[in-house]
C-alpha cells in the first residue's frame, strides 16, 4: 500500500515536471518566433506609418488632422519597440505586441482617411451635378420665360431672379472649392428655377384661356 501510494506521488510529480518542461519548451518556441518575426514587424509597421502619412498629405484637404497625430503615436510605439529590441535580453514577445499595435493603428488610419476621401468624392460628385442641373433649369425657365414675357407675371420673374442669384453664388462657391455650400446653393437655385418654370406655364395657359 504504501509503495503504491509513493508510486501515485512520484507519477504525480513526473506529470507536473513534464508539463512544467512542456510550458517552458513552448515559450521558448514562442520567444523564438518573436525574435524573427520583430525586426520584420516593426520594419512593417514603419512602411504603413511612412504610407498613412504620405496619403494624408496627398490628400490633406479631405482628411483629418488628427489622423497625423495618430500616426506619431503609433511611431512612438515603434520607437520604444526598438528600444527593447537591442537590449541585452530584448523581450521580443513586448518588441512584436508594439510593433503589431503600431501597425494596426497606421492601417485603420489610412482606412478611415480612404473613407474620408472618399466621402468627399462623391460629394464633389454630388455639387457638379447639382450645378450642372440648377443651370439647365435655370436656362429653361429664361427661355420659357423670355419667349412668353407678355403673358407672364412677376412672380415667376421673381423665382427666376431669385434662381439666377442662386446659381451665380453656387459659381462662385464652386471656384472657391466649397462643396457644401455649393450644394445648398445649386439646390435652391434647381427648386427656385422649376417653380419660376411652372408658374410662367400657369401664367402663359392663364393667358391663353
Amino acid at each position: 500500500e504504501d509503495a503504491k501510494r509513493a508510486l501515485d506521488v512520484a507519477s504525480s510529480h513526473f506529470d507536473e515536471v513534464l508539463s512544467l518542461v512542456h510550458s517552458i519548451t513552448e515559450r521558448r518556441r514562442h520567444l523564438h518566433i518573436a525574435r524573427d518575426e520583430a525586426q520584420g514587424e516593426i520594419e512593417a509597421a514603419r512602411a504603413d506609418i511612412a504610407r498613412g502619412r504620405e496619403y494624408l498629405t496627398e490628400h490633406n484637404e479631405d482628411t483629418d488632422d488628427a489622423h497625423f497625430t495618430t500616426l506619431n503615436k503609433a511611431e512612438e510605439l515603434i520607437e520604444e519597440a526598438e528600444k527593447l529590441l537591442v537590449k541585452k535580453q530584448p523581450d521580443y514577445l513586448t518588441v512584436v505586441r508594439l510593433a503589431t499595435s503600431a501597425n494596426s493603428t497606421a492601417d485603420s488610419v489610412l482606412k478611415k482617411a480612404q473613407d474620408e476621401r472618399e466621402r468627399a468624392e462623391r460629394k464633389r460628385r454630388q455639387a457638379h451635378a447639382l450645378l450642372r442641373e440648377a443651370s439647365s433649369s435655370v436656362s429653361a425657365a429664361k427661355e420659357f420665360i423670355e419667349d412668353h414675357r407678355s403673358d407672364v407675371g412677376p412672380q415667376a420673374r421673381q423665382l427666376l431672379a431669385d434662381a439666377d442669384a442662386a446659381l451665380h453664388d453656387a459659381t462662385d462657391y464652386h471656384r472657391s472649392g466649397d462643396v457644401d455650400e455649393v450644394i445648398s446653393r445649386a439646390g435652391a437655385s434647381d427648386r427656385d428655377a422649376d417653380a419660376a418654370l411652372n408658374k410662367a406655364k400657369q401664367d402663359f395657359k392663364k393667358a391663353e384661356d
